[in-house]
């Protein structure tokens, strides 16, 4: 089964498109978390999620507020269970699960078929615009924390995750690859402000999978 999806707006140097079956659907899930400042140091906490999962006409979506009972709906993706203090929002054919524990902590768990994919092999013809955007970790402003953070290891996962990106979010997989690299720089005290008009001006972490997005959007 192929699958595709129309192009995002620009946030880095596209790829080339991937001409893939006719009439083909992308299914797009967005898990959205909303804050709220909880200290006086500027700490948040969580006071909503929404998960929606979009396949071609078909739109579902599953809201959580705080101190809220559990929406009484009936979803064909989106599975909703409770354990504990977490509440889940299960989505069985993707192998993704959202938990949350209706305040500070949100995860997004994937199963094993998420593991050791080399998808620049799978997709060859995406090796070189994913090298040359990752490459982007040896030059400067990145160069400036290569004494304090190794930044191979980041290099080889920002390839991987940008040849994997082949259905309209190439752009965010290899921002996202970037950020985590920034972000742990600012960990040890070497800020990088590699953030500019023509690259990755938006703030989103996703994940992708063949034919899946996900999206953690937050605020």
């Amino acid at each position: 089964m192929y699958w595709t999806a129309a192009a995002t707006s620009a946030c880095c140097p596209k790829a080339a498109p991937v001409t893939t079956a006719a009439g083909a659907t992308l299914m797009d899930m967005r898990c959205r978390r909303n804050n709220v400042p909880c200290g006086t140091t500027g700490a948040t906490c969580s006071k909503a999620v929404t998960l929606r999962v979009t396949s071609g006409d078909a739109d579902e979506a599953v809201a959580l507020s705080s101190n809220t009972p559990l929406p009484k709906q009936e979803n064909k993706r989106i599975k909703l269970r409770k354990a504990g203090i977490f509440t889940f929002l299960d989505v069985p054919t993707a192998g993704v699960t959202v938990q949350w524990d209706g305040g500070s902590r949100v995860y997004v768990l994937l199963d094993s078929a998420w593991r050791n994919r080399d998808h620049c092999v799978e997709r060859p013809h995406r090796k070189q615009w994913a090298s040359g955007t990752c490459g982007l970790l040896k030059q400067y402003p990145f160069s400036l924390c290569h004494s304090e953070v190794p930044v191979d290891g980041y290099l080889q996962r920002c390839t991987r995750d940008a040849c994997a990106c082949d259905a309209g979010g190439d752009c965010e997989c290899a921002c996202t690859a970037l950020a985590a690299y920034g972000q742990a720089c600012a960990a040890r005290g070497v800020p990088v402000h590699w953030r500019t008009d023509k690259l990755c001006r938006e703030y989103i972490y996703i994940i992708r999978r063949s034919y899946f997005r996900i999206s953690l959007y937050i605020k």
